[in-house]
């Protein structure tokens, strides 16, 4: 059996060879927007129309024909056809016309790095933050670095927390883009407290005395100056000695650029006393009384400016012994309220009256300790034996005065009663009184048993010689 293969009409051939001469010889340009096609859309075409879809075929080329004969409709048909329809392929790259790149950001430079007020000077455990601004606001590095030059001087974290270790001047160098900028820091060892030999100083006109003072601790900034702030009143020089110039009241300020400390001058119309000490070519401790046993009480002005020192302080006071020579009631009370410390210094002595330790503040303290030498004991007296205002701490700086043993006389025994309140050269003493110091045991020794055992002795030598007498008689 022979197949046929099916025969296109002559007509319909004729006319397709002719649509095809026109589009690519007429007009060419045609030819790209209506091959180019997506696949779909022409299989989609094709099974829609079938073979038989000549008269749709006949439509487009008589369309196609007129759009020939009418250049503004070809142009028109050309501005409204997608840009997609010139690629051919999908996936095949169009070279005259390439698909148009993001356009890279631009880079703006760090020109400066600013920085907020700082310390350049710490002391050791301080810390601080430094706060820096990159210039401009818009640069593209907006991050700063921070390092140290020395770690052991001064630590700084990523934030910008800088801490003072050690003793020493370090630089900390900030980084932001390629700008630096260097900063330098000193570290001091902190102080702890300077103190002041006297915290109140009352002083005559003309009179002149020298403060001294010290700083904790030892490896702290050393280095004191001296500051009034009434220099009509009392002026002070660069090594400390206080000039009174006229009555009224003075601080001086004691300063080592990191900490402070104040005493009080009080400049006074008043008759100076003497202060206890040792004098004498022998170099031996005296045996009369301090002048300033029989010293007027301190002024009222002078007693209300202790009072408001105290009060203000609250802390320690010192003074001098020969200013103070009773310790009055006001300032007991003051003492007592505020629980402060009160300190008399003396050439061969120190009281000390604690604030807590006032048990009664009508019993005012005489501030005069005389010293009397026994033989090789030391004998002293404290408030001329009336009753003593609360516990108060004698401290021997005469290193001749101290003995290993401290005794206290009972007066209506005549005993000496050891105590066992002696620190070195320290006494507490809550007791008015006699007292004995010595390097030998007393025991139970007494004024007393002395006194008897003469009498006891004198009765057997006269019984002894009675008895001697008589008995030239016993024979008869």
């Amino acid at each position: 059996m022979r197949l046929r293969h099916p025969r296109l009409p002559m007509g319909m051939a004729l006319a397709l060879l002719a649509a095809s001469a026109f589009l690519f010889g007429v007009a060419p340009g045609l030819a790209p927007s209506v091959f180019a096609a997506p696949a779909d859309e022409a299989a989609s075409e094709t099974s829609d129309e079938g073979v038989s879809g000549t008269e749709g075929e006949s439509e487009d080329t008589d369309a196609a024909k007129s759009e020939a004969d009418d250049p503004a409709k070809t142009e028109d048909t050309d501005a409204t056809k997608p840009e997609t329809s010139d690629t051919a392929k999908p996936g095949t790259a169009d070279v005259e016309n390439p698909a148009p790149t993001a356009a890279e950001p631009e880079t703006i430079a760090v020109t400066d790095i600013e920085l907020d007020d700082y310390k350049d000077r710490m002391a050791t455990g301080e810390t601080q933050e430094l706060a820096p601004t990159v210039l401009p606001a818009n640069a593209t590095e907006q991050t700063v670095a921070f390092t140290s030059s020395d770690k052991g001087v001064l630590t700084v974290s990523s934030k910008g927390q800088v801490k003072a270790v050690g003793a020493g001047t370090a630089t900390v160098t900030l980084k932001a883009g390629v700008v630096t900028r260097e900063i330098a820091i000193e570290v001091r060892v902190a102080t702890t407290a300077i103190e002041v030999a006297l915290g109140f100083l009352v002083l005559a006109p003309e009179e002149a005395f020298t403060l001294t003072a010290s700083v904790a601790p030892a490896d702290a900034p050393q280095a004191l100056t001296f500051r009034s702030t009434n220099t009509d009143v009392a002026s002070v020089s660069e090594g400390g000695t206080v000039w009174a110039l006229a009555t009224g009241t003075a601080s001086i300020v004691v300063s080592n650029g990191d900490a402070s400390a104040v005493t009080t001058v009080l400049v006074n119309e008043r008759v100076a006393g003497g202060a206890n000490g040792v004098d004498g070519a022998d170099g031996e401790a005296t045996a009369e009384p301090s002048a300033s046993e029989n010293a007027p009480s301190p002024s009222a002005a002078a007693e209300a400016a202790l009072v408001a020192e105290i009060e203000s302080d609250g802390g320690t006071v010192r003074v001098r012994q020969a200013d103070w020579p009773v310790v009055t009631k006001a300032v007991l009370k003051a003492l007592y309220a505020t629980g402060a410390t009160l300190v008399l210094e003396a050439p061969t002595y120190t009281l000390t009256l604690r604030g807590q330790e006032v048990r009664n503040e009508q019993n005012e303290l005489s501030t005069s300790v005389s010293f009397k030498e026994d033989g090789s004991d030391t004998v002293f007296s404290l408030n001329r034996g009336e009753a003593l205002p609360g516990k108060v701490e004698v401290e021997l700086t005469d290193p001749r005065l101290d003995r290993a043993r401290l005794y206290l006389l009972n007066p209506s025994t005549g005993a000496y009663q050891e105590l066992a309140s002696k620190t070195g050269p320290v006494l507490v003493l809550d007791e008015p009184g006699e007292y004995r110091l010595t390097d030998e045991e007393i025991g139970a020794l007494t004024i007393e048993p002395l006194l008897v055992a003469a009498a006891a002795l004198a009765i057997l030598v006269g019984v002894a010689l009675f008895v001697a007498f008589r008995r030239r008689y016993w024979f008869w």
